[in-house]
């Protein structure tokens, strides 16, 4: 807004309470990316094509513990098995604290959590508690590389209670980045991301890579795939 930058990549979810000022951020990827920016239109930014990669909240699990192919695996099996009180949730003191956190998670798929074990952890320690087999599951999000990089997998979130945080490009009108060329090539960027594939690129850093080289192997390897057209 002040002109120092053209181009932003951004979360919908953050722009939503940040920018917006708005409460509870809708949880479907279209209404979250159309409502942030048909906000930010009057105000000079436009959002472009939205990625398919959304890094919102999720409960994350080992894999070896996931049921057999072709049995539920989604948030509802996890709820199932926290009210068993035998699994703790490791999850950060604001979700377990705060009414939208782990009540609202829990009124939406019927966990009873008076006898559930939790650990109050951050989301560093959650993922190592997990990958360690003190936790059953852990509140990470769902394009964290070092949840990826231990084997654990998060969970589909059947009834949409976590907010989307849908990755996007923003450009401000009428700025250098508001060039066709550009918008194009970051619509091709866009399209190629997907939630395992940050994940994938974020576990890369995780272990050590540096981000531009991993983003450098990214985007030649999107090149090589599909070449830019010229003229």
């Amino acid at each position: 807004l002040a002109g120092q930058i053209d181009l932003y990549w951004d979360y919908t979810g953050a722009a939503w309470t940040l920018g917006m000022r708005e409460g509870a951020p809708p949880a479907d990827p279209l209404e979250s990316w159309e409502g942030v920016a048909q906000a930010d239109e009057d105000r000079g930014l436009r959002w472009l094509e939205p990625s398919a990669a959304n890094a919102t909240l999720a409960l994350v699990v080992r894999r070896a513990d996931l049921p057999a192919a072709g049995q539920p695996r989604g948030l509802g099996w996890v709820a199932g098995e926290l009210s068993s009180g035998q699994r703790r949730l490791c999850a950060d003191p604001d979700f377990i604290a705060r009414a939208d956190g782990l009540s609202s998670l829990a009124a939406e798929y019927g966990i009873d959590t008076a006898g559930m074990p939790r650990r109050a952890a951050g989301e560093a320690d959650a993922i190592a508690a997990v990958a360690a087999g003190d936790c059953f599951a852990g509140l990470a999000t769902a394009t964290s590389g070092a949840a990826r990089a231990a084997d654990l997998v998060p969970v589909a979130d059947e009834l949409g209670v976590f907010p989307a945080f849908v990755i996007a490009p923003v450009v401000r009108e009428g700025s250098p980045a508001d060039l066709r060329l550009v918008t194009a090539a970051l619509d091709r960027v866009s399209a190629a991301l997907d939630t395992p594939t940050m994940a994938r690129l974020n576990a890369q850093v995780a272990a050590g890579d540096d981000p531009s080289t991993v983003a450098r192997g990214f985007l030649d390897a999107l090149a090589e795939a599909e070449p830019t057209p010229r003229g």
